[in-house]
């Protein structure tokens, strides 16, 4: 990452994690990456006592808006 003077320390780790959270769903459809991290916070909650059904959507059963395109990717929106 390019260094600057007037970004701190933690704007940058901020991008850091966000970019390294990306790249792990990046291949995914919409769904599995949504669920994929649904169950990274999940383990975490775990791991820290909290209650799994706070992080349960109040529609479980519901399905995510899809499209043919991986999440992420960059024809997302292109006309079929």
């Amino acid at each position: 990452m390019i260094e600057h003077p007037t970004i701190s320390r933690a704007q940058r780790e901020v991008w850091e994690w966000k970019e390294a959270a990306y790249k792990e769903v990046k291949c995914l459809t919409r769904r599995e990456a949504l669920r994929e991290l649904l169950r990274k916070a999940e383990n975490a909650a775990k791991a820290e006592g909290m209650h799994l059904e706070l992080l349960r959507p109040p529609h479980a059963g519901m399905t995510v808006a899809e499209d043919r395109a991986g999440y992420g990717s960059q024809d997302v929106g292109a006309e079929t």
